[in-house]
């Protein structure tokens, strides 16, 4: 939570308030899981609150990470911060916007950390294409355009919901203290999904 600059699960404790950051900690795991480490090319697409969890993920599995946003500044911000935090990780680097495409396949991993995707956004990253072999993840919720394409392309995909319950298993923990039953909230999320649909 220090690291990203957000806590998003608050626990009483003895002395006052713990703050955590299950985002961060989630998109780790999952990255993790996909197979991303040391020396991964890693492009981050945004430099908002989600995506400052996503490149402290990145970092802490040893990724070399690039920032593109629509605003340089802010990308050169989120390295910076990202250096305060994590002194021994690899520098961040600001990415241009208007290269989003050779910067995408270029990347052994790519992070949607925009709005892209939600309703009302543009539903694609501009020039963005796939392929096989790559790791996308999407922090968006939802039958995203960027998850279907990175799919058809052969990406190992990561969707929004799989970040969705991963950190809300993680609050339920820090809360409880008991393990999270992972199963029984993919089976909500999928109930869910399925009457949305109707």
């Amino acid at each position: 939570a220090a690291a990203v600059g957000a806590a998003n699960v608050l626990r009483r404790a003895d002395d006052g308030w713990e703050g955590f950051n299950t985002d961060a900690t989630a998109l780790r795991e999952l990255l993790g899981q996909a197979g991303v480490g040391a020396g991964a090319r890693v492009l981050l697409v945004g430099a908002g609150g989600a995506a400052l969890a996503g490149a402290w993920a990145a970092l802490t599995l040893g990724g070399r990470l690039r920032v593109a946003a629509r605003r340089a500044d802010q990308a050169r911000a989120l390295g910076a911060a990202m250096a305060r935090a994590l002194p021994r990780a690899a520098p961040v680097e600001a990415a241009p916007w208007e290269a989003l495409g050779d910067e995408a396949a270029a990347a052994d991993v790519i992070l949607n950390g925009t709005s892209v995707g939600l309703p009302g956004h543009d539903p694609r990253l501009p020039g963005v294409a796939f392929r096989a072999g790559q790791v996308a993840l999407d922090m968006v919720y939802g039958d995203t355009a960027f998850a279907r394409e990175a799919q058809a392309a052969g990406a190992a995909v990561v969707r929004g919901e799989e970040m969705l319950v991963r950190q809300g298993a993680h609050a339920f923990t820090i809360w409880t203290g008991l393990p999270a039953p992972e199963a029984v909230m993919v089976a909500a999320l999928q109930r869910a999904r399925e009457s949305t649909a109707r």
